[in-house]
């Protein structure tokens, strides 16, 4: 069987395109640095709010099981998952943001009920360092 080279994937042309990505992300999100702060610091902050609301509450109702059932205690949680759902579909516009989403996201416990999902986000956690580290996104 004859293979046609120029529609055959390869390890060589994925890399290549991988480089060509880094060098053409660089450019866009220093210009995205530069024309508004990152919208993912704010939402992240939001949620660390939402977060710590729920928690003080966990601790000032500890051992009264029927609060947790109550209104004021769902009226909590329920914003904290608006919160944290509109936090995953805020677009970071800087590396610095994409990684502190990263990891903020992953060490979530919203996230964690997303089980599935974590070894996915470790995984794009350590190639976004990796790539950082080796100097390729900057």
């Amino acid at each position: 069987m004859i293979h046609d080279e120029t529609h055959m994937p390869s390890r060589r042309r994925f890399a290549a395109s991988l480089a060509a990505a880094s060098a053409l992300i660089a450019p866009a999100v220093a210009v995205a640095a530069k024309a508004a702060p990152d919208p993912i610091f704010a939402a992240i902050e939001a949620h660390k709010v939402h977060d710590k609301i729920i928690h003080a509450l966990e601790l000032q109702n500890e051992g009264n099981s029927q609060y947790f059932s109550g209104a004021q205690f769902r009226e909590a949680v329920d914003s904290e998952e608006v919160c944290f759902f509109a936090l995953l579909k805020c677009k970071p516009t800087t590396l610095q943001g994409l990684l502190d989403f990263v990891a903020y996201v992953r060490g979530t416990e919203s996230f964690a009920f997303l089980e599935a999902s974590v070894p996915a986000m470790e995984n794009i956690e350590a190639a976004l360092h990796h790539f950082v580290e080796a100097g390729r996104v900057a």
